[in-house]
């Protein structure tokens, strides 16, 4: 899963510099704008976008957790989310009030006498850049090769078994319904054997 996080951490750094070249006053990519506010979209798109990120973020943490404390990371996991979801605009109003100015561009906080947004792109391209960062060098693929080859053997087992259960069962006799509930049987609860029985 860690090229998948590469890949769409890929086009939220890729996003984060267009909107960078477009909102930076006298930027020679300022007049180009709406040219690039198109082709940064299409990138995305093949990169994955959004749903594929949150797709790989919850197998990666799938596969890093323990089946009994899978239900707590997760819960925390989006709660942290969702924190950054609701103080995010409030840091974004700040820093476009109180824009830093980086020596590289000395006309980001104010155009024309208004304040310019590109001051919370850079924080956002510099997050962007740590978490492309951590993906590349710090986080381990998910599983090691033994224990991918033998999840692999796992699941291609459980599939045959299905199968030739579905061959053994009557199809007409299961209703439409419990078809079409069946995989949410995947919620349900299940025994665990500790070592103490």
């Amino acid at each position: 899963y860690a090229e998948i996080l590469l890949c769409a951490l890929t086009w939220m750094c890729h996003r984060d510099l267009v909107f960078i070249l477009v909102s930076t006053p006298h930027s020679i990519f300022a007049a180009h704008g709406h040219k690039l506010l198109i082709i940064s979209p299409i990138i995305e798109g093949l990169c994955g976008g959004w749903a594929t990120l949150q797709a790989a973020t919850s197998a990666y943490i799938s596969d890093c957790t323990s089946d009994g404390s899978r239900a707590h990371i997760f819960s925390r996991f989006t709660g942290v989310f969702y924190l950054g979801f609701a103080i995010g605009p409030a840091i974004g109003a700040f820093l476009i009030r109180h824009p830093f100015v980086p020596i590289f561009s000395p006309t980001i906080g104010v155009h024309n006498g208004a304040p310019t947004v590109t001051s919370v792109f850079y924080v956002a391209a510099t997050a962007s850049l740590i978490n492309f960062i951590l993906a590349l060098f710090l986080f381990p693929e998910s599983l090691s090769k033994k224990k991918a080859k033998v999840a692999a053997a796992e699941a291609t087992n459980a599939s045959i078994t299905r199968r030739s259960n579905a061959l053994v069962q009557d199809a007409p006799a299961q209703s439409a319904i419990a078809r079409f509930l069946s995989p949410f049987a995947l919620f349900l609860p299940k025994t665990v054997t500790g070592p103490n029985g």
